[in-house]
C-alpha cells in the first residue's frame, strides 16, 4: 500500500515509518527541511514531497499518489506565540486537503488522523468533543470523522498530552 505521511520524521513519525515500510508499504512522506528529507532516506523513504502541511497543494499532491494518508503533523510552534487557534484552524485545512484528494483519486482510501488530548477534561470517551471555543482541536477529529460518510475509511486517534520516547525531555516531567 502507498501511504502519504505527514509529520513523517516528527516525533510520532520517526516511529510510524520504520514499522510501515518494515511491513512492505512503500512511503510517500512530506518533509519542510533538507534535514527531515535526510532523515527520511536514511530510513528508506524515497518518495519524499518537500513542503509545510500549510501548503495544500502539497498535501493534495501527495495524497492523490496514495492509497491511505496518515496526518501526524501539527505546528506546536505557533502555540507559544498565543495562537493554539491558529494551529487548528491549519490542521483542518490539511485534513480537507488530504481527504479530498483521496476522495478524488479513487474509492476505498483510507486517513488515519492522530490528535492529541492537551487541555480536554473529563470523564468519558466524549472528553474533548465538547464545544470550547479555546479548544478548538475537538473540530479537526469531528471533520476527519465526517469524510467516513464520503467514503473515506476515517479513523482518529487520540494521544495522551505527553508522548515521550528514548532521549526525550519535557520540561514538566
Amino acid at each position: 500500500m502507498r501511504i502519504f505521511i505527514t509529520g513523517a520524521s516528527g516525533f510520532c513519525g520517526s516511529a510510524v515509518v520504520p514499522e510501515l515500510l518494515g511491513a512492505g508499504h512503500t512511503i510517500i512522506a512530506l518533509a519542510r527541511s533538507d534535514k527531515s528529507a535526510d532523515a527520511l532516506r536514511a530510513v528508506g523513504v524515497s518518495d519524499i514531497v518537500r513542503g509545510s502541511h500549510t501548503d495544500l497543494d502539497v498535501l493534495r499532491e501527495g495524497a492523490s499518489k496514495a492509497d491511505a494518508a496518515i496526518h501526524l503533523a501539527f505546528n506546536h510552534d505557533i502555540i507559544a506565540q498565543g495562537k493554539f487557534i491558529q494551529a487548528c484552524e491549519e490542521d483542518r485545512g490539511a485534513i480537507a486537503a488530504i481527504c479530498d484528494s483521496l476522495l478524488a483519486s479513487g474509492p476505498g482510501k483510507t486517513f488515519l488522523y492522530a490528535s492529541g488530548l492537551l487541555g480536554n477534561s473529563g470523564p468519558d470517551e466524549l472528553s474533548g468533543k465538547r464545544p470550547n471555543p479555546r479548544m478548538p482541536r475537538y473540530l479537526s477529529e469531528e471533520l476527519v470523522l465526517s469524510y467516513k460518510d464520503k467514503g473515506i475509511r476515517s479513523l482518529a486517534v487520540r494521544l495522551p498530552p505527553v508522548v515521550h520516547g528514548p532521549g526525550t525531555e519535557h520540561m514538566f516531567i
